[in-house]
């Protein structure tokens, strides 16, 4: 299961039709909207993506952000 960046949809990978590819990392989307809206600005939500995953791993970091 990934989470799409732009909606935080949870979707399971066999139902995936939209990706994209960014500093190395690939992000999924629920949709053509979200890839677009994405794409335009992928600095603005993989930044989001990388805090989020670090608050997961690291709960303790969170008071410090």
């Amino acid at each position: 299961m990934e989470r799409d960046p732009i909606c935080g949809q949870v979707i399971k990978l066999s139902n995936m039709k939209e990706s994209s590819v960014y500093r190395g990392s690939r992000y999924y989307f629920c949709c053509p909207i979200c890839k677009k809206l994405f794409d335009d600005n992928p600095e603005i939500y993989a930044d989001k993506e990388e805090k989020e995953s670090t608050k997961t791993i690291f709960p303790q970091l969170t008071l410090f952000n």
